[in-house]
């Protein structure tokens, strides 16, 4: 099923079992597969803010082998704190998408949603990237 994956995905929760090792067989395999002519892509969702805070030595080691990180703006402000970039989330997704994994650049994709009590779009974190 790998095999004729284009996109290879993953959840942070995989990170607080022993899961780097699946997660750098997977990343190992999309290498493999983009070296040979088969671009295929590495997705991984940090999953929740405790993966950040708990399971940075694992997050740091995921990360090579990630072409797109997903997470909420929780997430991303506990990857900032873990990472001392702070909890800024325009900052620490663009700080994030400049680690390089093992072919470029990482791309983010850190969502935020307006509170019903801040509407105001131009508060919107995603609106300055």
């Amino acid at each position: 099923m790998i095999r004729g994956a284009g996109i290879v995905y993953a959840a942070g929760f995989f990170l607080t079992s022993g899961g780097v090792e699946c997660i750098e067989h997977l990343g190992e395999h999309v290498h493999a597969a983009a070296t040979a002519g088969n671009p295929k892509r590495f997705c991984m969702n940090l999953s929740a803010p405790f993966i950040c805070e708990f399971f940075t030595d694992q997050l740091d080691a995921a990360m090579p082998y990630v072409d797109v990180l997903f997470g909420n703006e929780t997430e991303c402000m506990a990857l900032g704190r873990a990472k001392r970039l702070g909890d800024d989330i325009a900052l620490v997704a663009l700080a994030t998408g400049q680690e390089t994994n093992i072919f470029n650049k990482t791309s983010t994709c850190m969502s935020q949603r307006n509170s019903p009590r801040e509407n105001d779009p131009s508060k919107n974190q995603s609106n300055r990237l």
